[in-house]
Parts: structure tokens; C-alpha cells; sequence
């Protein structure tokens, strides 16, 4: 369409070549606009694909019908955004009354007509926006009839106890038929982007880890591979560790537990959760991968440890079957033991290695769920991220009935930088491949901690030197002794010792 433009148009009327319509004046000789018939069909069809673009049957007398189009228009084009919600759920709920719920993420009674976005429903088909109500709960009318709901649409929920300023997109394909389709949900990120935490709770002498529905990025278990999988879920992954899982608990003395997320989907699984204990002294830097055992893992067997090397004799397996990490319990046998690898035996009768320093004669020894990683199916080598740190301490170990008195989330990517500053730290003896007077670089990517002790001498002279400065200096004179040497060594530095009197050991920590 384009403006008038016969031979009597008024010329630039509205700006240089915007030429309009003028009266005419008999008078002053001055003829009106001529209107020629190209003009009005095109003001008609320009009309006409309004109205049929907008899906309407053109009707002689109807005025209304470019206004009806234009709003059906802004319709179709915000269809994809929902006008937020004050909260969200979080598990199954009863879609009826305005108090507080178990599965509904807020913490007070709801107000009449409060938008809530309910997507965790037992029967899929019930989700969807919802206004609150004293008795049964309706679906808002914004989403409730065909057309409303398409795929793609998002909702931003503006408060709740975990899922304030939270975004979600429904991820169904296809056509929606309210009340007929099941509707899924996926959490696109909350206002600090990735939301990583959970919970921890207690009941029947369990303790039940979950993570929160989010979308969480993961490293390919491909390690030669820099592809990032984007992991999206909009329930709550619970995981259970079981009544008897004893996880390096020591009666009285507080356990921390490392809440992990895990990517199964490349082994037949999905997200799915996990757990360590710190005191299994695993590197959980999330730059490589991990391997689980299943949480329900045990056994029982018949044997005895022989004090000066730590070696346990199975002669009869009762049941189950030993795995490495498992933590012993018989009697004679101290807190805390670890099987730390097969010997001859593999799970069944044979010798085992384990961590007892104590003679334990013949006698029943049970193992548990101890200082490996575990989750619900053994997995190996898959990406992991850390979720929570849990502190717990129960007066008999494996028997959760006391509440974690510390969950501490870490919002991903924390454990790269707690292993960046060696929090996870392995102590190598490195006393046999060490000598003094030698340059030594630290390419590990994380802080290296030295602990060097100089071999005992009345008369020494000790240097440490690290990134070509001396940080420890230390001299005996006229009593035997040595000091020890401590310091950091950040990743590309490189550091040396001297002394005069040689090294009695030298550990490192990375």
C-alpha cells in the first residue's frame, strides 16, 4: 500500500514526498483529490489480511473486526509468556484450600486468587496455572482454554522459601489439550543463574538428601571432551541413604557428608544423587569424574586382622559381598576401619587390606556403605557436581535420628575452587623420590603443600625455597633436632630444599 497519488494530491502534505488529500475550492479554482479505485483496493486488502491474518471471517457491518484482529495478534505474540506466579510447588499437592502444604513452596497461608504454578503433580495432567482458593482450586483464565498453553511458554515465580525469582519453561512438544496433556516443567535459573542446593532430613533412623529441580550443567565423561550436557529437571531428585549406611561415622563425633548430583544419563540413568564423606579424603575438584558404589552395599563375613600389617583373613562369608571403602564393624575392631583393597579375596573369602592396626582375633565383621562414593545403583565414571555440604552426628553410627546441624549449599562450581585450593588435598610421601639441592615444579593446577622435615643433627643449616624466593630458613647449633619446613606452592611455581644434614621426610599435599 502506498500513499495517494493522483495528479491532485496535495503535494508533501506530511513531509517531503508524503503527499495527503486536500477539499477542494471552486472559488479559488482548486480541485479536491481525485480517488482512483488502485487506492482503495489497496486500503481494502491491506484491511482484509488483517482480519483473515488474525484467523476472523470478514462480516458486512461488524466495525470491530481490525480491533478483534490486532488483539488476537498481542495474544498469539505473548502466548509464550504467562503472567507470573506468586508461588510454585515443589511435589504433589491437594489442589484445594489456601494453607500450607508439604509439597507447596510457601511458608504462610495463600491469599484468595493468589497464581500459583503447580508442575509437580502425581498425574501430570493437573499441572498447570492455578488461583488459589479457600475450597477447590480453578485454573487462571489465562490458561485454561485451547490455545492458552503452547510449548515453550514461561512463568516467573516471585517468591517462595527455595523458588523465589525462578524462571520455568514448559518443555512439552506439540499440541496442549488442557486437563488431557501431561505438562512438564524445567527450571531455566534463578537470579544468581544456576541454582544448585537441597535439603537433609531425617526420619525412620534415614537420612534423605534432595536436590532442588534446576538445570545443571555437566562435564562430558569423556575426558578428552570439553562438550558441556546441560541436565534439566523439574522434580526433586531425593536420594536415601539407609538405616545401617555408616559413611566414616565414629559414635558422638561429627560426620561431613558430601551431597553430590550425578550425571547417569551416558550408563542408562539421568541426574541422580550421591554422597561421600569427607573423611574418605577424595579429590572433589568436579574436573574429572567419579564412580559409586550402591548405597545398600554390605556384608558379613567371619574373620580375623593380623596386627603388624592390617590384613583381614575372611574364612566363611555369611553374607553379602566386601567391596573397597566398605567400614568394618566387629568386635576388637577400632572406629573408623576401612577396607582399603582386595588382597586375594575379591568380595568373598581370601586376605583384604584394610586400615586396622590392632589384632582382632577370629570373630564376625560386617561392612557397610563407608568411604566410597555412593548412590542408589552403582555407577561408574560418570560427571558429578557437589550440591551440599551435610554435617551430622549421630550417637550410634548408621542410625540417622539426630538433624544435620549444618547443610550448607554450594551453588556448583565450588568444588573446582575448594579443590583449586587444595581442600582436597592427598598426602604423598615423596621422601624416596626427593633430594635436596633439586628444582621441583608444581604443574598438579592446584596449591601443593610441602611438609619437609630435615633429618636430626646438632649442627644444620635449613632452607626452603619456593617460585625462587626463600620462604622457611632454620639452624641448629649444639643440640640434635631438626624443625620442620611448611609452606604453599601455587600451580607453576617452583621450589627446592637444602640442608646440610639431608631430609629425614618429605610429603607433599596436592
Amino acid at each position: 500500500m502506498k500513499r495517494i497519488d493522483t495528479p491532485t494530491k496535495q503535494v508533501d502534505l506530511f513531509g517531503a514526498g508524503k503527499h495527503g488529500f486536500r477539499d477542494g475550492d471552486n472559488n479559488a479554482g482548486i480541485s479536491p483529490t481525485k480517488l482512483d479505485a488502485a487506492w482503495f483496493n489497496d486500503l481494502q486488502e491491506e484491511m482484509m489480511n488483517i482480519i483473515e491474518g488474525a484467523g476472523l471471517t470478514p462480516t458486512a457491518g461488524v466495525r470491530t473486526q481490525v480491533y478483534q484482529a490486532i488483539q488476537v495478534m498481542i495474544a498469539t505474540a505473548t502466548q509464550d509468556y504467562k503472567t507470573s506466579v506468586r508461588f510454585t510447588t515443589t511435589a504433589n499437592i491437594v489442589l484445594n484450600g489456601l494453607g500450607t502444604q508439604a509439597g507447596g513452596d510457601w511458608a504462610g497461608a495463600l491469599t484468595s486468587n493468589d497464581r500459583i504454578l503447580v508442575k509437580d503433580q502425581t498425574v501430570g495432567t493437573q499441572n498447570g496455572w492455578y488461583a488459589a482458593a479457600a475450597g477447590a482450586w480453578v485454573r487462571t483464565t489465562d490458561a485454561d482454554g485451547a490455545g492458552e498453553v503452547t510449548p515453550g511458554v514461561q512463568t516467573t515465580v516471585e517468591e517462595g522459601v527455595t523458588q523465589a525469582d525462578t524462571t520455568w519453561t514448559l518443555t512439552n512438544d506439540g499440541a496442549v489439550t488442557i486437563g488431557t496433556t501431561a505438562l512438564t516443567f524445567a527450571k531455566q535459573g534463578g537470579s544468581a543463574g544456576m541454582d544448585l542446593s537441597g535439603t537433609a532430613t531425617v526420619a525412620a533412623n534415614a537420612m534423605t538428601l534432595t536436590l532442588n529441580p534446576t538445570t545443571i550443567p555437566f562435564r562430558s565423561p569423556t575426558l578428552s571432551s570439553g562438550a558441556v550436557n546441560k541436565r534439566t529437571f523439574s522434580s526433586p531428585i531425593s536420594f536415601v541413604i539407609p538405616s545401617g549406611a555408616l559413611l566414616g561415622g565414629i559414635a558422638g563425633q561429627s560426620n561431613r557428608l558430601y551431597h553430590l548430583a550425578i550425571d547417569a544419563t551416558a550408563v542408562g540413568g539421568g541426574v541422580e544423587g550421591a554422597v561421600i564423606t569427607a573423611a574418605a579424603g577424595a579429590n572433589l575438584d568436579e574436573m574429572g569424574v567419579i564412580s559409586t558404589e550402591a548405597i545398600a552395599t554390605a556384608a558379613a563375613v567371619t574373620a580375623s586382622i593380623a596386627v603388624t600389617t592390617g590384613v583381614m583373613t575372611v574364612t566363611a562369608v555369611i553374607s553379602g559381598a566386601l567391596t573397597v571403602g566398605q567400614q568394618l564393624v566387629g568386635a576388637g575392631v577400632p572406629a573408623g576401619t576401612r577396607l582399603l583393597s582386595f588382597g586375594t579375596g575379591t568380595g568373598g573369602t581370601g586376605t583384604y587390606n584394610t586400615t586396622c592396626t590392632t589384632a582382632v582375633a577370629s570373630t564376625t565383621i560386617t561392612g557397610a556403605a563407608g568411604y566410597a562414593a555412593y548412590s542408589a545403583v552403582a555407577r561408574a565414571n560418570v560427571p558429578y557436581k557437589i550440591v551440599q555440604i551435610v554435617d551430622n552426628t549421630q550417637a550410634t553410627p548408621g542410625v540417622y535420628a539426630t538433624t544435620p546441624s549444618l547443610v550448607q549449599p554450594l551453588l556448583g562450581q565450588v568444588g573446582a575452587a575448594m579443590g583449586l585450593l587444595g581442600l582436597f588435598a592427598n598426602g604423598v610421601n615423596q621422601t624416596a623420590s626427593r633430594a635436596v639441592n633439586t628444582t621441583y615444579w608444581n604443574w598438579s593446577g592446584r596449591t601443593r603443600w610441602l611438609l619437609i622435615s630435615p633429618a636430626n643433627s646438632s649442627s644444620t643449616t635449613n632452607v626452603l625455597t619456593v617460585g625462587g624466593s626463600a620462604v622457611q630458613s632454620s639452624s641448629l647449633s649444639g643440640a640434635n633436632g631438626s624443625i620442620p619446613m611448611i609452606a604453599p606452592v601455587k600451580p607453576g611455581q617452583s621450589y627446592s630444599a637444602s640442608s646440610n644434614a639431608g631430609v629425614a621426610s618429605w610429603w607433599e599435599f596436592d
